[in-house]
């Protein structure tokens, strides 16, 4: 059963700005961790400018208002590329989620 922890939070640096820079997580850091395939209960609010990811297996992760991992007919995805066990993190904006499916 694969699992994706999801960390909402304040960027500090670069990252507010919209540029690669340091992330970092203060006390209003918010966590939810879910079985994969499936889509947070949390969402961005005021304040949180980062989502960290971490996730137990190789997956598909889509963050924004009605995010949707799954592949289309085509192929193609609005969806990011995430490997197991290592942490990602991402810029994110006032009532977006994240949904995530197992590879």
């Amino acid at each position: 059963m694969a699992t994706l922890i999801v960390t909402f939070t304040a960027a500090f640096g670069n990252v507010a700005a919209g540029q690669a820079g340091n992330i970092a997580g203060g006390s209003g850091a918010r966590s939810e961790t879910i079985t994969l395939p499936d889509t947070t209960n949390l969402s961005a609010a005021s304040g949180d400018a980062a989502v960290e990811l971490l996730a137990s297996a190789d997956c598909w992760v889509a963050i924004g208002v009605d995010p949707d991992p799954a592949a289309a007919s085509d192929g193609t995805r609005h969806a990011h590329y995430v490997k197991a066990n290592l942490p990602y993190q991402y810029r994110t904006a006032i009532g977006e989620f994240v949904a995530a499916e197992e590879d």
